[in-house]
């Protein structure tokens, strides 16, 4: 489970450490998602549900056959390094408006990057959790 808002560097080869917290969800082997407004970093296990949730979708009518395909040629192979690091490509790093400091923000069964811009415009306050239903 992915929670907490972290603030990273991203060295010049496009490089940032993985939270402590985060690198025995995300383990060795993961992937980067274009999700428009931000990245977002799953392990096998979640990539592997998502797409049976939208192979499913897709048998059912529920989206169209592109969905898939859309869905899997804007994923990208992650490898966790000995120390942590993990490399989002140049085009990623573009695409999110990401340049040499990230907002990583644990989102339960995944961690979506964001350009630090990005996220302060969508960052909760704490008015948004006073008249919450589901606490």
């Amino acid at each position: 489970m992915f929670v907490g808002t972290h603030e990273r560097s991203v060295d010049e080869k496009g490089r940032f450490a993985l939270p402590s917290t985060f690198r025995g969800d995300v383990g060795s082997h993961a992937y980067l998602v274009n999700l428009g407004s931000c990245l977002a970093i799953m392990n096998s296990a979640q990539v592997t549900k998502t797409l049976k949730r939208l192979e499913k979708k897709i048998r059912n009518n529920d989206e169209p056959q592109s969905a898939m395909r859309v869905f899997t040629a804007g994923m990208s192979e992650l490898k966790v390094d000995s120390q942590g690091r993990v490399v989002v490509p140049a085009g990623y790093r573009t695409a999110a408006d990401i340049s040499d400091t990230m907002t990583l923000v644990g989102a339960f069964t995944r961690i979506e990057l964001y350009a630090p811009e990005r996220w302060n415009a969508l960052a909760p306050s704490d008015d948004d959790m006073t008249n919450v239903s589901w606490l």
